[in-house]
């Protein structure tokens, strides 16, 4: 949201905006989560400029840009004051990568770019706005606050306050409103108070508040020390001790005005840029998401989006394809011989909505050669725009028809023995949605040879791009047509696709399943460079999708009635809480508000904040921080049950019963492509995260029943990391203890106190579980000072005192981290892979985060792939009547019929634990029980 601080913004002079280069990359860099390309290369700094820049463009329109930039080397600053700029740290490497890169696409937009030797960007903005301000309206758009010394009637500064969107210029008005002081004053509040970030020294003792009364008052540093008479003694003690200080404070912070530049307006005018250009820079960067922030001013003045040689390249596809729409009995027929004899076939579904659930088959698409695709319309209506709201409201009522379409039951008889047959491959995006669309239309999609969302997936977990407009961009260079130049923006007037025209939906959809075919070819080559994941696919990920398509479809039974006495019960419960901290606060307040709260736990109650982080408004009250205070009052204990029934009641009491579907149950979704050690991911809604250990979680887990006479029976892998640690690390101690079926936790205990494990406590016990998992996955001394309830020292102590137990699994760690600095990924047992070029990184929090992500995937991930593989051949054995119904990161439930549930409970554990055979044992703890919360 643009703030304006100026009258004279909307004037008709011409604008000279000027860009702070140097800043501005600094501001992107620290501001933008790490993020890199395919290859490892390092983008977030100059995705956050290229933000900023296209942001300040369309907002500001100028007439004249240029960007200022800090030569390399050191400024005549230097040598007024050795010191200048040397309390700064050198910045990460990761940083001076993207600066040339920066360059580049100052370069694409054709924007000039000035920087002199001996000077500051700043110092080339202020000669700049001091020379052409006469001629034009000069906004400078940065993140450095140093700049407001330029402002004035005919100078502006823009920056943002938080995030890229919040921006604001600053006039002389914002300027004194803001610090309380005149642009032309700010240099010298600032030799006063000085800067620690340039090192400037100001006088010590001066700070904010002294400094802006002292300028407000005298206005010039000569007048301040001409006036000491009238200044406060403590004060001007300090300004006489610091008068040296404050002058070259003062020399140090203004900028200069008057450089001699080798600049003419002209080269900054702004005009069309080559695209061709731009669009090849971003998509070897991967920004799709910023072509469309290109800016396109009224009138067709300023930097400009053409239809360039790259604008007709992106969609020269459509020029050339052959994309035909089905809409007799004769062309169904050539369609369907074309498709018998195909080996690999791409398909995909258009239908009324997204919702699997809800939706309506609308037409079918496919493919078989690039460049050739064909839609067959099956659910078109005749509705004129006017008519949405009645048609989306009366789905269940006869519609009619568009005209040039064929019967649905006729389409799916000629189509299901294709869509059916084992000898041909069926290849799509996001294909488990088709198959469930076809499920409900009684066509068994099968079978699923590639899904090319999927594939991208495995091919770079870590990368951004997922859906096939983006997939089309950065892997083909082709800009597919949009959904929304069919269906219109979100809100009331969108359509859904059955009331698009017949035409145009038969392009936008055979698009869909070309563009899906090229993925597949180009794709399936990537995959087969990179180690095993084309096995892992085969093995792992395309027999998944069926399985997790029946799963979604057959959903779990809640029971909407229990949950409604719960949702009673947890209110009585959250009021008694709320009293119980209203009473030890002494007051009522809104527990909720992070300012309140801190008004009450640390001025009211005066609780100790040593060691407390501290943001903009106070010290923190996040769960991290008030888990330092445990134990300090009574109230932090009352504060965390508020917050954990507070969010158990809105998350899943309340939110569960408005996710049921028509027939009783709720269909998660379960997604292949969001973690990226391989692990399913539960999603509208999110089942995996119901607390397991707490009692509420275990009240919400019994609304889930199952169906009357059936029965859930649970499979749930025993330890399975510790297991796979102590195999892949080939650690004996811990081998051996597995083999003899004895408590891994015990004897870890036990060795590590030198006592028999029958001596073992339960906080002993405790303590040893916490840290056979939490090494693994690099917890620090701290982490596990505060899991475990120790102080620092005796938690160091006990790490130290593991590894030298668990020379295998120290060994194995330090060897993972060598070979991910070395391969710059880590794999699973299996060979699923994670890049982790983040290991490179000279930032420690980034490359220590790295480090213990490339640690965990082996393991996690190859509990991944296990449950995977069993969820696959569980799903081919199981006696009619049973399904698998839910996955919980380690632990299956099926549903099935009472009498089954003993050789259900036998498939299960056989199939689990006969995944493969590792140097330890696997075990499978077997439950049954009506409702999931008896499963625990």
């Amino acid at each position: 949201m643009l703030s304006i601080g100026y009258n004279n913004y909307m004037s008709k002079r011409p604008k000279f905006v000027i860009f702070d280069g140097h800043a501005l990359v600094h501001r992107g860099y620290h501001a933008i989560p790490y993020l890199t390309t395919k290859d490892g290369t390092p983008t977030n700094a100059v995705f956050g400029f290229a933000t900023m820049m296209l942001l300040a463009l369309r907002e500001l329109k100028p007439d004249y840009v240029a960007v200022a930039w800090d030569a390399p080397g050191p400024t005549f600053r230097h040598k007024q004051f050795k010191d200048y700029k040397g309390t700064r740290q050198k910045a990460d490497q990761e940083l001076y990568d993207q600066l040339p890169i920066t360059k580049d696409l100052i370069e694409a937009f054709n924007i000039p770019l000035i920087e002199q030797v001996g000077y500051e960007a700043d110092d080339i903005i202020g000669s700049l706005a001091e020379k052409y301000r006469a001629q034009a309206d000069v906004v400078i758009v940065t993140g450095d606050m140093d700049e407001l010394q330029l402002v004035s009637d005919r100078v502006s500064v823009y920056t943002m306050r938080k995030g890229f969107t919040d921006t604001v210029i600053f006039d002389p008005k914002m300027v004194h409103e803001k610090y309380g002081v005149t642009p032309e004053e700010f240099v010298v509040y600032k030799a006063l108070k000085g800067d620690s970030s340039d090192n400037i020294p100001g006088v010590a003792g001066i700070g904010d508040k002294t400094a802006t009364e002292l300028v407000a008052k005298y206005q010039s540093l000569d007048n301040i020390y001409k006036n000491l008479d009238n200044i406060r003694p403590a004060v001007v003690k300090k300004l006489e001790a610091g008068r040296e200080s404050a002058y070259l404070s003062l020399d140090l912070s203004r900028i200069v005005r008057d450089m001699k530049l080798d600049f003419d307006l002209k080269r900054a005018t702004t005009h069309d840029f080559d695209r061709q250009k731009v669009y090849d820079l971003f998509q070897k960067l991967e920004f799709k998401s910023l072509l469309a922030k290109l800016p396109t001013p009224p009138g067709g003045k300023g930097l400009v989006e053409t239809e360039t040689n790259s604008e007709k390249l992106e969609r020269s596809h459509l020029v050339s394809a052959n994309y035909k729409i089905v809409q007799t009995e004769a062309d169904l027929k050539k369609l369907v011989e074309l498709l018998s004899k195909a080996k690999v076939i791409s398909f995909d579904t258009e239908t009324t909505d997204t919702d699997v659930i809800k939706a309506d088959l609308v037409g079918l698409s496919f493919a078989v050669h690039e460049g050739e695709a064909y839609y067959v319309p099956v659910g078109h209506v005749q509705t004129k725009p006017d008519d949405i709201d009645f048609v989306l409201m009366a789905q269940d009522a006869p519609v009619d028809l568009a005209g040039g379409q064929l019967p649905l039951e006729l389409v799916i008889k000629a189509l299901k023995p294709i869509l059916e047959d084992p000898k041909i491959g069926k290849v799509g995006h996001n294909i488990k949605y088709d198959y469930q669309i076809m499920n409900r239309a009684g066509v068994k999609l099968t079978p699923i040879v590639f899904d090319t969302m999927v594939a991208a997936f495995l091919i770079n977990p870590i990368g951004r791009a997922q859906s096939l407009t983006e997939l089309a961009y950065s892997d083909l260079g082709i800009r597919m047509i949009e959904i929304t130049e069919l269906i219109g923006s979100k809100g009331k007037n969108q359509l859904h696709f059955g009331q698009t025209d017949v035409s145009q939906a038969g392009q936008y959809a055979a698009e869909d399943a070309d563009i899906a075919l090229r993925l597949y070819h180009k794709l399936q080559a990537d995959l087969k460079k990179l180690g095993k994941l084309t096995e892992v696919a085969k093995t792992f990920e395309w027999p998944l999708i069926e399985v997790l398509g029946d799963m979604e479809l057959t959903g779990v039974t809640l029971n909407v009635k229990f949950l409604a006495k719960f949702a009673k019960q947890i209110d009585g419960d959250i009021d008694k809480c709320q009293k119980a901290i209203w009473k030890l606060a002494g007051q009522p307040f809104n527990i909720n508000s992070p300012g309140q709260l801190q008004e009450i736990l640390f001025n009211t109650l005066k609780i100790e904040t040593a060691g407390l982080k501290k943001t903009k408004t106070g010290y923190s009250t996040a769960a991290s921080e008030l888990e330092k205070l445990r134990g300090v009052h009574d109230i932090i204990e009352h504060l965390f049950e508020y917050r954990e029934l507070t969010k158990l009641k809105s998350t899943y009491v309340d939110a569960l019963p408005n996710a049921v579907a028509k027939d009783g149950k709720i269909h998660t979704s379960y997604n292949q492509t969001i973690a990226q050690t391989g692990r399913l991911n539960s999603t509208n809604p999110n089942l995996q995260n119901i607390p397991v250990r707490t009692v509420l979680g275990r009240e919400i887990r019994k609304a889930f029943v199952a169906d009357e006479g059936n029965v859930l029976v649970s499979a749930d892998y025993n330890q399975i990391e510790l297991r796979l640690a102590a195999a892949l690390a080939d650690d004996k101690p811990m081998i051996k203890t597995f083999r003899e079926h004895l408590d891994i936790h015990t004897a870890t205990a036990a060795e590590m106190f030198g006592i028999k494990p029958e001596e073992v406590t339960p906080q002993q016990r405790y303590g040893a579980k916490t840290i056979n998992f939490g090494v693994l996955y690099g917890m620090s001394p701290h982490g596990l000072s505060v899991a475990a309830k120790l102080d620092y020292d005796q938690a160091k102590e006990f790490i130290d005192r593991y590894f030298n137990l668990r020379k295998g699994v120290a060994d194995y760690i330090e060897r993972i981290k060598k070979l991910a600095h070395r391969q710059q990924f880590t794999e699973t047992y299996f060979g699923r892979r994670r890049p982790c070029p983040d290991v490179k990184s000279n930032n420690f929090v980034i490359r220590s985060a790295a480090e213990r992500a490339a640690v965990n995937m082996p393991l996690q991930g190859t509990a991944a792939d296990m449950i995977k593989l069993a969820m696959i051949r569980i799903h081919k054995v199981l006696p009619n009547g049973a399904g698998i119904i839910l996955q919980i990161h380690d632990e299956l439930i099926v549903e099935c019929k009472k009498s089954q549930a003993k050789e259900v409970g036998e498939i299960m554990s056989k199939e689990m634990i006969g995944v493969h055979k590792f140097a330890v044992p696997i075990e499978v703890g077997l439950k049954v029980g009506t409702s999931w919360g008896e499963l625990e």
